[in-house]
Order: C-alpha cells, then structure tokens, then sequence
C-alpha cells in the first residue's frame, strides 16, 4: 500500500476524511498516532516491541482513550505475547 484515502458520506456529500502516503507501517502508524484508530494495531505489521513501548508510553491524559481499553486492542495482534 502506498496511498490510503478514507471516504464518507455522512454530510450527504462524498468527502475524503483522511488521505495519506507511505509505506503500509507509515500508514498505520498515521492511522493510529494521529487519528486515534487504535484497532490498527492489530496489524501484524506492528512487532512486540513496538506495541510494549507503544502502551508504555501512552498517555490517557492526552489521548481520548483508555490505556486499559488499548491493551484489549493490542492483545488481540498476533505478535502480541
């Protein structure tokens, strides 16, 4: 993947929500640090590592999201141990 565009129609209008380029980690990298998408962590593009240090160093305070509710997500990626 190189290019991911996410559509709506929610405003009865097409309308591009999100358009970004990159590799497939880059992408759901975006996806997940700058959109809040955090089920694109089950991705197993993401490696243990990467998911250890990324639940070590979220902050619930400045994200809309519960850490406990994040690790949910990420224990259902496949490199998840």
């Amino acid at each position: 993947m190189r290019h991911y565009q996410f559509w709506a129609c929610d405003d009865g209008s097409d309308e591009v929500l999100l358009s970004t380029s990159g590799n497939y980690k880059a992408i759901m990298w975006t996806l997940v640090n700058d959109h809040q998408e955090y089920t694109a962590l089950v991705s197993p593009v993401f490696t243990t590592k990467e998911l250890e240090d990324f639940y070590q160093n979220f902050d619930e305070d400045t994200r809309d999201y519960n850490k406990e509710d994040v690790l949910k997500i990420i224990g259902r990626n496949p490199n998840w141990s």
